[in-house]
């Protein structure tokens, strides 16, 4: 690559033995073209390739390379190893353009580039800190001059470039892929408005097949977690107004002094509107804990859960495949596997590094974080049932249980409600549980999705030969 004070002579005597002859039109596709690229504003070490397609050999060419957006600054041209024997020159012009030379370095053998489609040079250049990023612009080629012999130009086609100003997954474009850029991708997916820009098409096709479907919303759902903890750049303010759009608490109960073996952590949510989708990052505070996959249980919805830890950091995001909610409430949301190996001599908490949480069109609302008392009495040394909240009930109420140490680890539970018939309603819970205190919520339909008549109810948990049961009333 040579970029020479020298380029404007060459190029006008280049220019001048070409336009002394007739041009002839080349063979019907032969075309010069640039492909398509990204890079975020401000980025450095981008690449474009410029192929030719040719049914000739050819001599040289001459041409300007700008963008539409007046985005990019040419650092340097390289031959590909198909042309190592032509050199490069560029400049840029008073108007912004970069003027490209593409000749011959002069040695006896190897004048020509041989007919094909091949790539022959690769442009590298930076994105100025000022293009607007998640927006498309275009890599043109224009003044092309392409010469066959010494003294016969030729009319070739030329085919542009899409340069997209920012990175696949990043679809919001804030600079990092988070749970936003996934719930724009499955409402995208769900047909929901607005349409996608033609940005936000590309970047959440992470896969190139022309479309965004389940296989990129599940790379992107995984791409946020490696974005969150990676990057470490700032997360989008949320200004004052955005309160009035809605607020979500999360609470995680601490660990208690001495507790020991595993057990789950749970994290609680009192939200004021539907949740799409929630993303929570913590820090471990101590070397013994080690923390699981982190499970929704906080209610039946088909709610996908992605958990990741690096190091002392665990991040978690939840939302739904197919674009369902979080009722409003108060609710356990979460349910993170911890296992103790060492001795905690006080009670720990999970530090909260951030959160976020969207609200029923994806948009981001006002998100908290703190911490409940640790969880009562350390861990739960009987099974228990406890009275629901509030009894007698419209629209939901709350159960609650405990589970002890077994010698297994875990034992199956089974939460079910019945009729005064002892016929079965709704079976709310059919799992393994290790020990803990657990929360679940009954929203008042039975087993086909139908709200049940106002009347006495009982709810029943039955853990290996142990049998619980309450009553509660629905009023409608």
């Amino acid at each position: 690559m040579k970029h020479l004070n020298k380029l404007p002579l060459l190029a006008a005597l280049f220019m001048g033995v070409l336009l002394a002859a007739d041009p002839v039109f080349s063979a019907a596709g032969d075309s010069l073209i640039v492909t398509s690229g990204n890079g975020s504003p401000g980025s450095s070490g981008e690449t474009v390739e410029i192929i030719l397609k040719n049914a000739a050999p050819l001599r040289g060419l001459i041409f300007n390379l700008h963008d539409t957006a007046n985005s990019i600054e040419v650092t340097n041209v390289q031959s590909t190893a198909f042309s190592s024997h032509f050199t490069p020159h560029f400049t840029t012009t008073p108007a912004g353009a970069h003027k490209i030379l593409f000749m011959s370095d002069g040695t006896a053998t190897n004048k020509t580039l041989d007919a094909g489609r091949n790539a022959i040079m690769t442009v590298t250049f930076n994105v100025k800190p000022e293009a607007e990023g998640g927006t498309q612009a275009l890599i043109t080629i224009d003044s092309l001059t392409v010469a066959r012999t010494a003294s016969i130009s030729e009319a070739y086609a030329k085919k542009n470039g899409n340069f997209w100003l920012g990175e696949k997954g990043d679809v919001i474009y804030t600079g990092t892929i988070d749970l936003f850029d996934v719930l724009r991708m499955i409402n995208i997916v769900l047909n929901r408005q607005p349409a996608p820009t033609p940005y936000e098409q590309w970047a959440g096709d992470l896969d190139g097949n022309g479309t965004i479907d389940i296989v990129d919303i599940l790379g992107a759902l995984d791409l946020a977690l490696v974005s969150t903890t990676s990057l470490g750049k700032a997360l989008p303010e949320i200004t004052a107004d955005d309160f009035a759009f809605g607020s979500a608490r999360f609470t995680a109960s601490a660990i208690p002094a001495g507790a020991s073996g595993t057990f789950d952590l749970p994290i609680h949510v009192a939200n004021s509107v539907p949740l799409s989708g929630v993303q929570l990052s913590f820090r471990i505070p101590h070397a013994s804990l080690d923390l699981g996959q982190a499970d929704f249980v906080a209610g039946e919805q088909n709610m996908t859960v992605r958990s990741r830890r690096s190091g002392d950091r665990y991040d978690i995001l939840l939302c739904s495949l197919d674009g369902k909610t979080i009722a409003m409430g108060e609710t356990e949301l979460l349910r993170i596997p911890v296992r103790v190996s060492g001795q905690l001599n006080q009670d720990v908490a999970l530090e909260m590094i951030s959160v976020k949480a969207a609200s029923e069109t994806g948009t981001a609302i006002k998100a908290f974080m703190g911490t409940d008392t640790p969880i009562a009495g350390g861990l739960p040394q009987s099974f228990k049932l406890y009275p629901n909240s509030p009894n007698p009930f419209n629209m939901s109420t709350k159960i609650v249980y405990d589970v002890p140490g077994t010698a297994d680890g875990s034992v199956h539970v089974r939460l079910a409600i019945y009729n005064t018939q002892g016929q079965l309603v709704r079976t709310l819970e059919d799992r393994e549980r290790t020990p803990g205190q657990y929360a679940v919520q009954w929203d008042g339909l039975n087993s086909q999705g139908k709200t049940v008549s106002s009347g006495i109810y009982f709810y029943q948990l039955q853990a290996g030969d142990v049998v619980l049961s309450n009553k509660l009333a629905v009023m409608k």
